[in-house]
């Protein structure tokens, strides 16, 4: 009984260690690594949503589409609520242009964390591509300033901006990130460019 008892923990046991390897490996951008341990750590516990959930963010950052969400899924069966899930299985059907889907997938990560930054871009990304950029600007536009203004907000923001014929509104709101971060050089330099394309160039 005893052996038998040390055989069902040892699978466990394992899949944690794998498991913390993995998360090791991937903090020290060792993409291979990390996913070598965490597909170790799913195949000893096969019950644990966690390990297919890191495995499929991992194997979707480096670029193995399929893979990541065949594991995202897998995830999803053995636990429904897992919005990191669905935020990532969001982007790669963004990356395959499969905007319906992505629609999809956005909708259920937002009803779990409706209040996630993070989702709250993806889901103006997801409206951007559908060609509501009206949507999507006022969806990043509704965020605090100290978020709107990251870059990659910033961008999508202005790119927006852009399709909507409002390149004064997207030098606007780089000039308030440049203006809350005056040595960067490039927010300037964005602003100038914007402002130039509104034909304001002096503002």
């Amino acid at each position: 009984l005893t052996a038998q008892q040390s055989a069902i923990e040892i699978g466990p046991a394992l899949a944690t260690m794998h498991f913390e390897a993995g998360t090791i490996a991937s903090a020290a951008k060792q993409p291979d690594a990390a996913i070598k341990h965490y597909t170790s750590a799913a195949t000893l516990a096969p019950t644990d949503a966690r390990y297919p959930l890191y495995l499929g963010v991992m194997q979707a950052q480096v670029g193995q589409d399929a893979a990541a969400t065949a594991s995202l899924l897998k995830a999803l069966r053995l636990d429904g609520n897992l919005a990191e899930a669905y935020g990532t299985l969001t982007e790669l059907a963004l990356k395959a242009n499969n905007t319906d889907l992505a629609r999809q997938h956005i909708d259920k990560a937002l009803a779990l964390k409706p209040t996630s930054d993070v989702y709250r871009f993806i889901n103006a990304k997801v409206y951007k591509r559908a060609g509501d950029a009206k949507t999507a600007a006022n969806i990043l536009l509704a965020l605090d300033d100290a978020t709107r203004l990251q870059p990659a907000y910033l961008q999508l923001l202005a790119e927006c901006f852009g399709l909507l014929q409002r390149p004064a509104d997207a030098a606007a709101q780089y000039a308030a990130a440049s203006d809350a971060k005056l040595t960067d050089r490039d927010l300037a330099t964005k602003a100038a460019e914007w402002y130039d394309r509104a034909g304001n160039a002096t503002a």
